[in-house]
């Protein structure tokens, strides 16, 4: 089978695997996901602008996280001031606001030590 033209994809969303699913629901919606579905206590999808964010209950062991170690990137305008809004309300900033050759860039790291790195 080839993947041709007439297999398109709708979308892409990464599974991020989480110790507590309610509240990594809840920091997220702190970031404007909203909830589009849950299944069976262990999973949810979440939607922001379009795009989609999957997080499934499972055993969580990850390092510490570093600015060295990106897990998702969110490509948007207004960085600098959502750095922000975001600094100081208790989030963990794993690289603070700072200008890159591409443009502004900051990491937070969610409640499972995912990082999440915002560009501008």
């Amino acid at each position: 089978m080839t993947f041709t033209a007439e297999f398109k994809i709708k979308y892409l969303s990464p599974v991020l695997l989480v110790a507590d699913l309610e509240r990594a629901v809840q920091w997220y919606h702190g970031l404007g996901f909203e909830t589009e579905f849950t299944f069976g206590g262990f999973y949810a999808a979440l939607r922001k602008d379009g795009f989609f964010l999957h997080l499934k209950v499972a055993d969580v062991r990850r390092k510490k996280p570093t600015a060295e170690h990106v897990d998702l990137v969110l490509s948007m305008g207004g960085v600098g001031e959502l750095y922000e809004a975001l600094n100081g309300a208790g989030l963990e900033i794993v690289q603070p606001l700072r200008k890159m050759p591409y443009g502004l860039e900051f990491y937070v790291a969610d409640l499972d030590g995912y990082v999440l790195a915002f560009v501008d």
